[in-house]
């Protein structure tokens, strides 16, 4: 979940669902909403807004302050997959579904599975 700010004291809050192998594009996500700086929410405003554990976030949004954004790409895939509030449960939907029932804003807002940064590994 995304923080945008939008000005003197003002912010608004985006999920933005991107594929798996993808990053969130920051500065895609702020552009789209016309905000002025864009970064992480802190875990406790997203568990609020999502009504989600951290780590199991859906792709919907049932909450009026809390926009949803999904990546172009991702919308345009047979199905999508995810975490069903459960870190131990997956969902498949078919997009034409997920469009319909989730009525995302569809914007490109992941950095290109290239552009994006390896995950972090232990070693």
């Amino acid at each position: 979940m995304i923080r945008v700010g939008l000005g003197r004291k003002q912010s608004r809050y985006v999920l933005a669902v991107v594929q798996g192998d993808r990053r969130v594009d920051l500065d895609a996500v702020r552009e789209c909403v016309g905000g002025t700086r864009a970064g992480m929410a802190d875990q406790v405003t997203a568990e609020r807004l999502t009504g989600c554990v951290s780590g199991s976030i859906i792709p919907f949004s049932f909450h009026p302050a809390l926009t949803l954004i999904a990546d172009r790409d991702l919308l345009e895939q047979e199905e999508i997959y995810f975490n069903a509030a459960r870190l131990d449960l997956s969902v498949a939907l078919p997009t034409p579904e997920y469009r319909e029932i989730a009525a995302p804003l569809s914007a490109r807002v992941a950095l290109s599975a290239a552009a994006a940064p390896p995950a972090a590994t232990a070693a």
